[in-house]
């Protein structure tokens, strides 16, 4: 039928960031998870 137009490649100046490059364990994962939930929770119940 028709063809769909190539993506171009990603920018030459793109980077991924540290988070995302790093390879982890799945226990870093939860733990990371973990931390996250109570940052948010804190702040979320915190004083106002």
């Amino acid at each position: 039928m028709f063809r769909l137009p190539r993506r171009s490649a990603a920018p030459a100046g793109v980077r991924f960031c540290d988070g995302c490059a790093e390879v982890s364990t799945a226990a870093q994962r939860a733990q990371r998870r973990v931390e996250r939930t109570r940052t948010a929770l804190a702040a979320l119940a915190g004083p106002r």
